[in-house]
């Protein structure tokens, strides 16, 4: 076979095989997921997956966070927001008040720049924190105006969302009196699965001279 028949079919096949897989992590510093005190710097990577989400009763939505190294979950509400080509959430949860509020960049251009603030909808927003033992969807349905459940904790603090699709970057800084604390990004994003690129390296190396 010649060389550089050899180059176009290498390049038809990785192109067909080629695909995306989805990279999850929590960046940031933690401290007392486990309960037992241990903290986390900064730079620390925790592996992270979608363990669920789903919509509540009272018209919000929900995901929850796995954290598996940790033995942990946390499940974020937050309110329905308007369908821009991408969403922006802020949220401050205090102990006393609760205000969440979606980002809207109404025009882009550097000359034009116009951002709106849309007030949301209140009693939709919060961050449940649990070890051990999963969230369960019964548990989550009816929003925060559901019940705690007994062995999980409420996280206060801020939290930023943008998320486009299903990939989001979530900007938290939480805590609360038992000493959780969570400082960093859950991020989920697409990233580029090539597993024929070596071969197609090998071949080019070899052939690549060749071909006129």
């Amino acid at each position: 076979m010649k060389p550089k028949l050899i180059l176009c079919l290498a390049l038809v096949l990785s192109g067909v095989l080629t695909g995306c897989v989805t990279h999850r992590e929590f960046s940031g510093s933690t401290a007392n997921l486990k309960g037992d005190g241990e903290q986390t710097s900064a730079i620390n990577t925790l592996k992270m997956r979608v363990a669920g989400s789903g919509t509540t009763t009272n018209g919000g939505s929900y995901i929850i966070f796995s954290l598996p190294q940790e033995h942990c979950q946390l499940v974020l509400f937050y309110p329905k927001m308007k369908p821009y080509p991408y969403y922006y959430l802020r949220a401050d949860l205090g102990t006393n008040q609760i205000r969440s509020w979606q980002i809207e960049q109404s025009d882009p251009s550097p000359t034009n720049h116009v951002v709106t603030n849309i007030e949301l909808p209140p009693n939709q927003t919060a961050v449940w924190f649990k070890r051990g033992k999963p969230f369960s969807c019964s548990e989550l349905t009816s929003g925060i105006a559901g019940r705690l459940p007994a062995d999980a904790e409420r996280l206060y603090g801020q939290v930023e969302m943008m998320k486009d699709g299903g990939e989001f970057h979530i900007t938290v800084d939480l805590s609360n009196d038992g000493g959780v604390k969570l400082s960093g990004i859950f991020d989920s994003e697409k990233e580029p699965w090539r597993p024929f690129w070596y071969p197609l390296v090998v071949i080019y190396m070899l052939f690549g001279g060749d071909v006129d």
